[in-house]
């Protein structure tokens, strides 16, 4: 009986320790997986430097795809931008230089494609770094953009924020990101925060980030057609209104790198507070109307002027215009209620914007363009606007009037040489 007893308690004193050993031998499997997944993927032509700055449920996310879809290989390509900003503050009419900062933006796509060469599943992999830390500290926004033909956000996103730790020489994490913050239609976007709340800003210098973010097929296509798919980062220093695009191909045989400071940032479109559209617009008077659609100056002040002017294009109430007896009086009234259209005159690149735009527009294909196009042509046609047009651009409008009388693509000119109307209105 004793000895019995005796046996039994030796097994219940070595269960713990085997359940020990065996948590153990586990946990080190994982650790060993890891490496042999990192492994696998490099042997199908996974890029390593990706992997280096992944976290461990981003290279899980990635091996278990690569598994699913029966990956064979994997193709990838880069695109790199260093941008310097001088960075600005207050108004646009009244400038102050802050000391120029620098950005660098990476942005890598990669394929996964089987036996066949069908393409199963494409992520991109972001990070950017301030080599030169910013002089205003803020929340900035990255967007993503793709072509929603050929691919689908498959819900995964991962990244994080870091900031060099000056006191200690090392790394600090933060702002774990695991979902998408912004998002509609073709676009997925998400904050970077460029201070870490865990030390002190004293201590902080060189802000960056990563994020990787998964897309599926939207419809079956395979790596010998030829397919150029392009993925847009978008990257929003809000305080200074600063936008850097850089747009490259997801499949396809090059990269295409377009970098530039003055590129319309469609992530930070305004939004009115109300429109027609909305059910709430005909609870207010014209009165109540006018006052709403007002801009904060704030929002005025961090707007491009190409996204100045796609907002003013887009104000619920530009039908006014018309309501005056005339074009020049409609304008001057209007632009005595409506303070994006004051911003608008006052930038010294307005009339560079307009023309450019004027340029994109000039066959419109239906009644809607037809008056967007007569819109611009009333702001265009502003005495302001037209002393800092060149020769070459007068000649421009001087040609597409004489084309408009030609087209005349509505059964009634009214919205037609409205250019040449509005300066002649000026002149009686």
């Amino acid at each position: 009986m004793y000895k019995r007893r005796k046996r039994c308690i030796s097994v219940l004193i070595l269960m713990p320790i085997l359940c020990l050993m065996y948590s153990n031998a586990v946990k080190a499997d994982d650790i060993i997986s890891n490496e042999n997944k990192k492994k696998y993927l490099i042997s199908k032509g996974f890029p390593e430097d990706i992997l280096s700055h992944s976290n461990s449920q981003t290279i899980e996310h990635v091996y278990d795809q690569a598994i699913q879809n029966g990956t064979e290989v994997f193709s990838y390509q880069n695109d790199e931008c260093i941008v310097e900003l001088g960075e600005t503050s207050g108004s646009n009419k009244e400038r102050t230089a802050i000391p120029a900062s620098k950005l660098r933006l990476v942005a890598t796509t990669v394929n996964y494609a089987d036996s066949s060469g069908k393409i199963t599943a494409c992520d991109v992999d972001i990070t950017y770094d301030w080599l030169v830390t910013p002089g205003t500290i803020s929340t900035d926004v990255i967007t993503l953009g793709w072509d929603q033909s050929l691919f689908a956000y498959s819900g995964y996103l991962e990244g994080y924020n870091y900031v060099k730790n000056i006191g200690n020489s090392g790394t600090d994490i933060y702002n774990i990101i695991h979902s998408a913050s912004l998002g509609n239609a073709g676009m997925i976007g998400w904050y970077a925060e460029l201070r870490s709340p865990n030390i002190s800003p004293k201590l902080q210098s060189g802000p960056g980030g990563w994020a990787y973010a998964s897309f599926i097929p939207a419809r079956p296509f395979y790596s010998s057609d030829g397919i150029s798919s392009n993925f847009i980062v978008q990257y929003n220093h809000n305080k200074s209104g600063t936008s850097i695009e850089l747009p490259f191909r997801g499949v396809g045989i090059s990269a295409d790198c377009g970098v530039g400071v003055d590129t319309v940032a469609k992530t930070t479109e305004y939004e009115y507070p109300i429109s027609p559209d909305k059910e709430e617009w005909g609870q207010y008077n014209h009165g109540e109307k006018v006052d709403m659609l007002n801009i904060d100056q704030e929002i005025l002040d961090n707007l491009q002027t190409d996204e100045l002017l796609e907002v003013v294009l887009e104000y619920p109430l530009f039908s006014d215009m018309y309501f005056h007896g005339g074009y020049q009086t409609g304008f001057e009234i209007m632009s005595e209620h409506f303070n994006g259209l004051q911003e608008l005159m006052g930038r010294e690149d307005a009339a560079d914007c307009l023309i450019k735009k004027h340029q994109e527009m000039e066959e419109p294909q239906n009644i809607e363009e037809q008056v967007t196009l007569a819109n611009l042509e009333i702001i265009l046609a502003q005495p302001c606007v037209r002393q800092l047009l060149s020769e070459a651009d007068e000649k421009y409008m001087e040609e597409q009037q004489k084309m408009q009388k030609k087209r005349n693509v509505v059964s009634s000119n009214f919205f037609t040489n409205v250019y040449e109307k509005c300066v002649g209105e000026q002149k009686l």
